[in-house]
């Protein structure tokens, strides 16, 4: 079996991603993944890493500008004490403490996002601009798919364990009023309080369930773990990846709203099938080693939420460690 190159614009892409060469990152990023999907390729991964690396450059420079830009280095003209507003007032970006919900908006404190807080508002978009109202579940289902996409990249937080989704968005009658307005918020819920920009507590060399590939080495890797850290496949490791698949939003919803996590039973099914029918080609010519077993992993209520739909089809180590690749390359 032919082992994929890794694309070089990818490598390029975290590299200068890492050191803080924003310009560059983006421009190698886009020619990795034109190139990855052009000729099959390793490297998406890589590429994504550059990405991410470069938003906590950003992130760092913007909360730098704010300091500097603010009267008293508070970030709102008021001394740093925050400002009481309401979060559809809230910009990307914005932090804030407190969260109290009324009858037609949630009353918050804006805050710098270096002073301790619960929560960021992360991004703002439109929903499709149709004249009739879609229900209350057709637009949660639009809300939910414009915020999934812009808030995949928080799995590489340390804090990804402790933060909850809200969407903000219209009701009935702001709809009608034209509003097609969708605010995409982190609140924290771990001990504490944030104490910096969500982006500033990436880890750009984990990557995350949408980035393993088939070929991928680990460690060790708990199911549960939204992203981990890979490693040469002729260092010592626990877990390999065979293959990786994405399950189909459609067709799985039992609810009615094809966005809906499906449950764990449906996914369990689908992804043991997907394993399988992967394993007969990926072992096909060479003989599986002995104290190793395939293993699969699914995405969780979270993870579905947060967009990813990808089964990750694994070899574990049952005692001791690998320290080369088992599937013949």
């Amino acid at each position: 079996m032919l082992r994929r190159r890794t694309n070089g614009w990818a490598k390029g892409a975290l590299a200068v991603g890492v050191v803080g060469l924003v310009p560059l990152a983006v421009g190698f990023a886009v020619a990795a993944f034109v190139q990855t999907g052009r000729r099959g390729e390793k490297g998406r991964g890589m590429a994504v890493g550059g990405l991410a690396a470069s938003v906590v450059w950003i992130a760092a420079a913007a909360v730098v500008a704010a300091m500097l830009l603010s009267p008293g280095g508070g970030g709102s003209g008021d001394g740093g004490k925050g400002r009481a507003t309401v979060l559809s007032r809230l910009q990307t970006g914005d932090c804030f403490a407190g969260f109290r919900k009324s009858a037609t908006d949630v009353a918050v404190t804006a805050l710098p996002c270096t002073r301790p807080h619960d929560g960021e508002v992360v991004a703002q978009a439109a929903l499709p601009d149709d004249d009739e109202y879609p229900g209350d579940k057709g637009l949660a289902g639009e809300a939910t798919k414009v915020c999934t996409d812009r808030l995949a990249f928080l799995v590489k937080s340390r804090y990804y364990e402790d933060l909850d989704v809200y969407l903000d968005k219209p009701d009935q009658a702001a709809w009608r009023a034209g509003d097609r307005h969708v605010t995409c918020v982190m609140r924290y819920g771990g001990a504490g309080s944030l104490a910096a920009p969500l982006a500033a507590t990436l880890d750009p060399a984990k990557k995350t369930l949408q980035e393993f590939e088939a070929g991928d080495c680990f460690a060790d890797w708990k199911g549960a773990d939204a992203a981990a850290r890979a490693v040469p496949c002729t260092e010592p490791h626990k877990v390999q990846v065979y293959a990786a698949f994405d399950l189909p939003w459609e067709g799985l919803a039992t609810s009615g709203v094809s966005w809906a996590y499906p449950g764990k039973k449906i996914i369990d099914e689908n992804a043991a099938r997907g394993c399988r029918r992967r394993a007969a080609k990926a072992f096909a010519g060479h003989a599986r080693p002995a104290g190793v077993r395939t293993d699969f992993v699914g995405p969780s209520v979270k993870a579905w939420y947060f967009g990813v739909q990808k089964v990750i089809c694994l070899l574990r180590a049952d005692k001791g460690t690998l320290k080369r690749s088992v599937l013949g390359k």
